[in-house]
């Protein structure tokens, strides 16, 4: 969370005032101080809207090349037979893991770094991370051979799959309807909860914690049953935030339901994933593409969804869609036969 003047982050954007939302929250962190100083030095046209969107569209960009992650080093694919499926479940757990290990322990560590040594080094920092995982990736990872090579086709031909056309389904609504609420829980503690500036840190980091602990267990989950897991997932996070929505201001049972979204946030990635690769346990990269394409348009959908009830029906409209829409979703994957 960057500083200005004495101000947090979102406090520095135009959209808040007194620590409370007046408007749609703003994507990423950026500082308004360091957004001056930076126009200063480069001049207004070099920081233009249009190169600060491209850089989204990049790092966007990069994040779903990452997340096309499978397990290769079977034949035929683990999720063909009953067997394999825990150690399948398991291996995205764990890849999944790393990735809310260090969304936990990033924001904090480029905060400090942006605040010590100013926002240019911590992006320079940033990069030489980014670097030096490219190149331990380049030496210790080992080539993976596709299973197919039709490209596009495999894809194409995937949507006549009916399972597949499902979980797209499922995949879509559970993922708007999450970033529809979790995109506003900072302004939620704020506004509702009241929290100051250290709480509501902590509040995220241990929110951030239990997203860990539920990969890890979405990994086992999937591994007995994966229509039960999802299902069993959504019903969590649709229970904890509808009863946040009641209780809200009651602390004491508020801070665990939002530690008990954080843990069924973690699984539903894990669930929903497991579900795609077994829908189409031959076709993985293709399926993993239709997956993190339909996540990635759900995230960014959910957001502006949510900004748009935010703005009319105020903070408690982004957390009854968020529960309404993991609901329905998982009466969806419960009525479903196998």
């Amino acid at each position: 969370m960057c500083v200005s003047h004495g101000k947090t982050t979102h406090e520095a954007e135009s959209g808040w005032r007194n620590g409370i939302p007046t408007g749609r929250v703003r994507a990423g962190n950026e500082c308004s101080s360091c957004h001056t100083r930076a126009v200063r030095v480069f001049g207004p046209h070099r920081i233009a809207k249009w190169k600060r969107l491209a850089g989204a569209v990049g790092i966007s960009t990069s994040k779903g090349t990452f997340l096309q992650v499978r397990d290769q080093d079977r034949t035929p694919s683990p999720f063909s037979t009953g067997k394999g499926i825990t150690t399948a479940g398991l291996a995205t757990a764990i890849i999944l893991s790393g990735v809310s290990l260090g969304t936990v322990a990033g924001v904090p560590a480029g905060t400090l770094v942006s605040m010590m040594l100013g926002w240019r080094l911590a992006f320079v920092a940033s990069a030489i991370v980014a670097l030096s995982v490219l190149l331990a990736v380049m030496i210790l990872v080992p080539s993976l051979v596709p299973t197919s090579t039709r490209g596009i086709k495999d894809v194409t031909d995937l949507l006549n799959n009916r399972k597949v056309r499902f979980g797209l389904l499922g995949t879509v609504l559970s993922f708007i309807g999450q970033f529809a609420g979790y995109t506003y829980i900072t302004p939620f503690m704020l506004q509702v909860m009241h929290f100051d500036s250290v709480v509501l840190s902590a509040v995220l980091f241990g929110f951030g914690a239990a997203g860990v602990a539920g990969n890890l267990f979405g990994g086992w989950a999937v591994g007995k049953n994966v229509r039960v897991a999802l299902a069993g997932t959504l019903l969590l996070l649709g229970t904890s935030i509808l009863i946040l929505t009641v209780v809200g201001a009651h602390l004491v049972v508020a801070v665990p339901l939002i530690l008990i979204w954080g843990f069924g946030f973690g699984m539903q990635p894990i669930a929903t994933q497991s579900w795609m690769f077994s829908a189409a346990p031959d076709q993985l990269e293709s399926v993993q593409a239709i997956f993190v394409s339909a996540a990635q348009l759900s995230i960014g959908s959910g957001a502006l969804i949510g900004g748009l009830m935010f703005d009319h029906f105020g903070i408690y409209s982004t957390l009854w869609i968020a529960a309404s829409t993991a609901f329905v979703t998982a009466a969806l994957f419960s009525l479903r036969s196998k």
